[in-house]
């Protein structure tokens, strides 16, 4: 699969994996329990899935190789997809600490996870599709066919290493588990 291509089957995953959050986030607000394993997956799919082996594969592959051959005259399109990066792992770690304090027995207002989680949400949308209406159309037009080849080769080495074999597909199992139990 080429490397523009490959982006967009993430951020559909992705983005299925929002609709979730969202629906959490919802519960979340009408005090439903029971909830705690299905966050926990969650943040965790967002920092390994999302960030490690996603972003991972932007900001070490994609976003160097373009910069070096200036496929955009505005770097600042890069500049600010890094920088919604930085600010999403910051969100993530909000959510992460919702996670430790509450199985640390504290009593931890829906708020505290709530509240970036929707942040996260809109971010990462809006994210997404940026990268889909401006990065990738110019990586499939920019990128020669053997450069394309060879990002796609790099992106299966980072994920092999990042996240582990094997592991891509049971993100898309809970994806679809938890899209079954969450969203209407």
């Amino acid at each position: 699969m080429k490397p523009a291509e490959d982006l967009k089957v993430e951020h559909a995953l992705t983005m299925k994996m929002l609709a979730v959050l969202q629906a959490i986030c919802s519960k979340m607000e009408k005090h439903e329990i029971g909830l705690a394993k299905d966050i926990e997956e969650i943040v965790a799919f967002l920092r390994v899935f999302v960030d490690r082996c996603h972003h991972g594969k932007e900001e070490d592959i994609l976003f160097p190789g373009l910069e070096a051959l200036g496929v955009f005259d505005e770097s600042d399109l890069i500049e600010k997809l890094r920088m919604e990066h930085r600010t999403g792992r910051a969100l993530v770690e909000q959510m992460g600490r919702f996670i430790e304090i509450s199985k640390e027995g504290a009593a931890v207002p829906p708020s505290d996870f709530v509240d970036p989680a929707k942040r996260y949400v809109e971010l990462i949308r809006k994210h997404i599709r940026t990268e889909n209406g401006t990065l990738l159309p110019g990586v499939r037009e920019k990128l020669s066919e053997e450069r394309q080849l060879e990002i796609s080769q790099e992106f299966e080495r980072l994920e092999r290493e990042k996240i582990g074999e094997g592991k891509h597909e049971s993100f898309v199992n809970l994806v679809q588990r938890l899209t079954q139990a969450h969203v209407n």
